[in-house]
């Protein structure tokens, strides 16, 4: 799976773990925020830092499904190239393939998300798709040799 494959959408990239107490504050609003926005492009891509894929699955599937695809970085090989210090972090990249904000969470406002990310997240969604050149890849592969599993969401019923 690689960014590119979301031209058009607003991708939220999601870096969290099962054992982290910021994660489990900010996972819920995250998990609202895929459902309410979804039909207006918002897509929702899980990166599980530095835990299992079974605690991960375990911890999601509490709601009764999987709210959301997520690839798995046990070893935490992302760290360099996401600039990591820590969990939760989510990056925000609009529907051209921009970085356009990152939140550290279980911080502040809604659910441990800043109010500016939450602001930038709201324009981004404003704002029509257009029509995108296929010329540039949109950034680094979310699965790619550094991580080590993808998980696909449960299909609704």
């Amino acid at each position: 799976m690689r960014l590119s494959q979301y031209r058009g959408s607003v991708v939220l990239l999601d870096f969290w773990a099962a054992w982290c107490t910021g994660c489990k504050l900010t996972h819920p609003a995250v998990v609202e925020l895929a459902r309410r926005h979804e039909a207006q492009g918002l897509v929702v891509l899980g990166v599980v830092y530095q835990d299992t894929p079974e605690s991960a699955h375990r911890y999601l599937v509490r709601g009764g499904e999987l709210p959301h695809p997520f690839a798995v970085d046990e070893q935490g090989s992302l760290r360099s190239r996401y600039q990591l210090a820590g969990i939760p972090r989510m990056f925000l990249i609009d529907r051209e393939g921009r970085l356009i904000a990152n939140c550290i969470g279980g911080q502040s406002s809604e659910g441990g998300l800043s109010a500016v990310f939450l602001g930038r997240l709201r324009a981004a969604l404003a704002s029509p798709p257009a029509e995108l050149a296929v010329t540039a890849d949109m950034g680094p592969a979310i699965v790619s040799a550094h991580v080590d599993r993808l998980v696909l969401p449960t299909p609704r019923r």
